[in-house]
């Protein structure tokens, strides 16, 4: 549930470009084709480093979210 809402919470074009290539998994370079290709006016002119860079910033995200749950979690156990 957690991975859910912090999936919403993502702007759109992190979120697609995340889960294009974590739950996809297709490659930086596909997905920005796929992108560029599909994702209409606005969506064009992705490239495979621009895919690459959004991807890294949803995984730091997912990190963040990560750490403070296991954060909470500790602190929790220790009350």
């Amino acid at each position: 549930e957690r991975v859910r809402k912090w999936l919403a919470s993502l702007p759109t074009a992190t979120r697609t470009v995340f889960v294009i290539c974590a739950v996809a998994g297709f490659t930086a370079a596909e997905s920005a084709r796929l992108l560029s290709e599909h994702g209409g006016p606005r969506a064009a002119g992705w490239t495979a480093e621009a895919v690459h860079i959004v991807f890294l910033q949803g995984l730091c995200s997912l990190t963040s979210q990560l750490i403070q749950a296991s954060t909470v979690q500790i602190s929790a156990a220790r009350s």
